[in-house]
């Protein structure tokens, strides 16, 4: 015999622990779940829940590592039996977290015997002194088995054991891993059914075809305003989305009044005829710079009332500082990317009345009116 601990442990709430598991588990059920007996918790692998008559303060604990079952000792008043396989490291663990390690105990399988007395006593102390109560564990290699309660004559313990008959079997280490798994799919499948219901919402009710997830453009915002004028551009020539951007680019620069521009006009002949532009057409930043220093152009603030979603709200700016990017949009190299650029700043600069630049679109490429007008 060798005796691992024998001296005072801290307890509170009338709990102590031998922890030797890849996890920790403080509750009842599964700590007690399935067994007989109420005091030496074993069901959870790799852990003991050994419950104290003292509900707070320190007890004497003995702890003992036999080679073989020991002899009854029937001076104990109450005496418990239990099986416990550690896999891990083990120490006696108070509820504060305080670990004394046992290294003497190896991974394996063995039967433990917890031996308590003094349990009403520690249930009802006296005012001054100590409870009485005292503990002791013994420790022996020895076959997986059920609990049993080998000896039981107080009534804490009585009520203990009787405590525990209405806790269920508890999941076994594969059958919790098994429904963590399953839990797991679960949410997993959860999410990207919430991403597919949020990508449909996004694209305006479906969601879009390959060839429209891999165009560079804004082809989104456009389908949030009209899906199958969109799908009807994604699905067209690269010679017509082309022509589109460019007629998109003129719309938007005629309804911000920058096309009759004599630093403007130029540029939009140079597209028209797939010529280099002229300065300052020929770099998105000085285009900015000379319309920023443009006197009679008014710096005003524009706000928009959207009845609907956020999806549905077309943002709010000043029409020429929105048309003058459907310039540099519509000279992209990939055509599918130019229309879809250009024709969102177009639609940014008509805002509300975005709706009659959309319907004019159809009359002036019937190849991509498949509304039915």
């Amino acid at each position: 015999m060798t005796v691992l601990f024998d001296g005072q442990v801290d307890v509170a709430y009338a709990q102590v622990y031998l922890q030797g598991g890849a996890d920790f588990a403080s509750d009842l059920d599964l700590s007690f779940g399935g067994q007989r007996n109420g005091l030496c918790g074993a069901a959870h692998e790799g852990m003991l829940f050994l419950l104290t008559g003292s509900q707070d303060g320190t007890v004497p604990f003995r702890l003992e590592l036999l080679s073989k079952e020991p002899a009854i000792d029937a001076s104990w008043e109450e005496i418990v039996e239990a099986g416990f396989s550690p896999s891990a490291a083990v120490a006696l663990c108070d509820w504060h977290g305080t670990a004394y390690p046992l290294a003497a105990i190896r991974p394996g399988t063995y039967r433990v015997r917890y031996c308590v007395s003094g349990m009403d006593r520690a249930h009802n102390p006296p005012e001054h002194g100590p409870a009485g109560d005292r503990y002791l564990l013994q420790l022996w290699p020895a076959a997986p088995g059920p609990d049993a309660i080998i000896k039981q004559t107080s009534e804490a313990a009585d009520y203990a054991h009787r405590a525990i008959e209405r806790i269920p079997i508890p999941p076994t280490p594969a059958e919790r891993a098994a429904a963590a798994h399953h839990a797991q799919l679960m949410a997993d499948e959860a999410s990207r059914e919430a991403m597919r219901r949020l990508d449909d919402r996004r694209w305006g009710g479906r969601p879009p075809s390959e060839r429209q997830r891999a165009i560079r453009g804004n082809v989104l915002g456009i389908a949030r305003l009209d899906r199958p004028l969109a799908d009807a551009i994604s699905e067209t020539d690269a010679d017509t989305q082309r022509e589109i951007a460019r007629w998109a680019t003129r719309r938007a620069y005629d309804r911000a009044g920058l096309a009759e521009r004599a630093w403007v006009a130029p540029a939009l002949a140079a597209m028209d005829a797939g010529r280099p532009p002229p300065p300052p057409f020929d770099d998105i930043t000085s285009a900015f710079e000379r319309l920023h220093v443009e006197s009679d152009i008014p710096g005003q603030a524009f706000a928009t009332i959207v009845v609907g979603t956020s999806d549905d709200l077309i943002p709010a700016v000043e029409p020429t500082y929105a048309a003058l990017p459907a310039f540099f949009a519509a000279a992209e190299a990939d055509a599918a990317q130019a229309v879809f650029d250009a024709l969102y700043a177009a639609v940014v600069t008509f805002g509300s009345r975005y709706v009659e630049f959309l319907t004019e679109l159809r009359r002036a490429f019937p190849a991509v009116d498949i509304s039915g007008e």
